[in-house]
């Protein structure tokens, strides 16, 4: 701020002070930091997407989704920028296009947060077309072989179990992942009577 009054031409300072705003959850103030920006240079892909991470966190999708398809329009195979866009795409509930991107950006890219939420997405969604308990497992199981059993990769598990039908296996697993979690899961008691009635668990994907 203090380099922004001093030069207010500044555009890296703007685009900092807008990567710090996003940190500290003031959102409106980093769009506001990343306009700025791309007065200064419109073609700013740095500044478009973090403009589309604070728009998603603000809840205003369709300016997120406009913002990573402008992204991913420049740079196609860009792993993170299909992921980024397919949080949008499932936020608004468009599961097959979020699929697709997941799927190519792990193809591009393979880790474990890509897997872990292609199984989340694969056991999950709403929607029972997108669902494949099968091949949730296999990302799950990929996801753990990479980046270990961490609470969040076993919560994947588990409900991974659970859309393939093998329910004791989902509750042993969410037990496991819970004993792991350093914070509540807010949806724990939800998941746990999904498992316990011999249901998969869905996710809204809103939030």
């Amino acid at each position: 701020s203090t380099v922004i009054q001093l030069n207010p031409q500044a555009e890296s300072a703007f685009f900092n002070r807008g990567e710090l705003y996003f940190q500290v959850g003031k959102f409106e103030a980093a769009v506001n930091d990343y306009n700025k920006v791309l007065e200064f240079n419109p073609q700013d892909l740095q500044a478009i997407s973090g403009r589309a991470h604070a728009r998603l966190a603000l809840n205003q999708h369709a300016a997120a989704l406009a913002d990573y398809d402008t992204v991913v329009s420049k740079l196609p195979n860009d792993a993170w920028a299909l992921a980024n866009r397919a949080v949008a795409l499932l936020a608004m509930q468009r599961w097959q296009r979020a699929k697709d991107d997941l799927m190519k950006a792990n193809a591009l890219q393979s880790n474990g947060e890509f897997c872990r939420r292609l199984s989340w997405l694969l056991s999950t969604c709403p929607d029972e077309s997108i669902c494949d308990g099968a091949q949730a497992l296999e990302f799950a199981r990929q996801a753990i072989a990479i980046s270990g059993e961490t609470a969040a990769n076993l919560d994947a598990l588990a409900a991974a179990h659970a859309a393939a039908g093998e329910f004791d296996r989902a509750r042993d697993v969410y037990a496991r992942a819970i004993a792991l979690a350093e914070a509540e899961d807010p949806e724990s008691a939800v998941k746990q009577a999904a498992y316990e009635n011999n249901e998969r668990y869905q996710e809204s994907f809103d939030r």
